[in-house]
């Protein structure tokens, strides 16, 4: 049995997916094939994801490729889902068929998963990019050393925002042993609420301060921003206090996620569009009072910010970039 199952969900990406697989593949010495599996599910892509994968495999007769092709488009909670019910690692870590595993990311996160005693988690860090992959941000989280996180509430706190991020975290595959996510699909969290299982209440969490991973930027989907990431993350958390963590957690993940939210909002302000997201303020609006009742600071920043008109923020951005020597762009 493997000791690491690579999930990957896919549909209609066939060039991606084939950058995903190919820095996947370059990393697995005879040493690391033996660990590791990489599981597939196609969700029905009408481009030639099929094909593709049937090439790469006989071009590539040593790696373990494990492909299910869905016979219909069941969305994507429920092809993530198929993954989890596919996958045979002892720990599984979903990975979003556009983003790219670094040079030496699984060697380093093999390595991490035969610490002893066991992390429950890895959280692996990350950096974004527009163009290549080696040409990204700096790392999401600023650290300096490996942090490890006790208890599932701190890592909760600290995840945050992140716990919606489809490559998020390698977790042990017993501690969703049984649990049938159906429930789930639809709500375009499901994986968000295996990570909520994922995280034990005495185990440990280990954060990279290394990147293993590089995210492609703005190449969104289509769906409602504020219904996704308010009410939907709302309700995620609401989750996770079902299941047994501590309000003042969740209260914690709520406060570091307006950061991600103010930001946003600026990002649509000066460009209109982020991908293929448009924001709706008076649907947004709503639903920020309705999550962030109980923080009236906050409300007090944000609403103002998604009342004013684009050309102000537009203009007010420009002048402040010339303000500190940058382009007006």
């Amino acid at each position: 049995m493997p000791l690491l199952s690579l999930c990957i969900p896919t549909y209609n990406r066939a060039a991606l997916l084939g950058e995903a697989l190919d820095a996947i593949v370059g990393q697995l010495d005879a040493e690391a094939a033996g660990q590791v599996e990489i599981v597939i599910a196609d969700n029905a892509s009408p481009d030639n994801t099929e094909a593709f994968v049937a090439g790469f495999r006989a071009a590539h007769p040593g790696a373990p490729i494990v492909y299910f092709r869905q016979p219909q488009n069941l969305g994507g909670d429920a092809n993530v889902n198929t993954l989890l019910k596919l996958a045979r690692g002892d720990y599984l870590y979903i990975l979003s068929d556009d983003d790219i595993l670094l040079p030496g990311a699984i060697a380093r996160l093999l390595a991490a998963l035969h610490h002893a005693p066991p992390y429950d988690a890895i959280c692996l860090n990350l950096r974004t990019f527009t163009t290549t992959p080696d040409q990204g941000s700096a790392p999401i989280y600023p650290l300096t050393q490996d942090q490890v996180l006790r208890g599932r509430d701190a890592s909760l706190a600290f995840l945050s925002t992140w716990l919606t991020f489809l490559s998020a975290i390698a977790f042990r595959r017993e501690r969703i042993a049984g649990k049938d996510y159906a429930d789930k699909v639809g709500s375009l969290f499901l994986h968000s609420h295996v990570f909520v299982d994922a995280l034990s209440p005495d185990g440990a969490m280990l954060v990279t301060a290394q990147p293993f991973l590089a995210v492609r930027s703005n190449n969104t989907g289509v769906y409602n921003f504020f219904q996704t990431f308010l009410t939907r993350f709302a309700d995620v958390l609401v989750y996770a206090e079902s299941v047994g963590y501590a309000h003042a957690a969740t209260r914690a993940a709520l406060a570091r996620h307006r950061a991600f939210l103010i930001g946003f909002v600026l990002t649509f302000k000066i460009h209109g569009v982020y991908g293929q997201l448009k924001p709706d303020y008076s649907d947004g609006i709503r639903r920020v009072v309705q999550v962030y009742r109980h923080d009236l600071l906050f409300l007090f920043r944000i609403v103002p910010l998604m009342l004013l008109p684009q050309p102000v923020a537009l203009a007010a951005h420009r002048i402040r970039r010339l303000l500190r020597g940058g382009g007006p762009t």
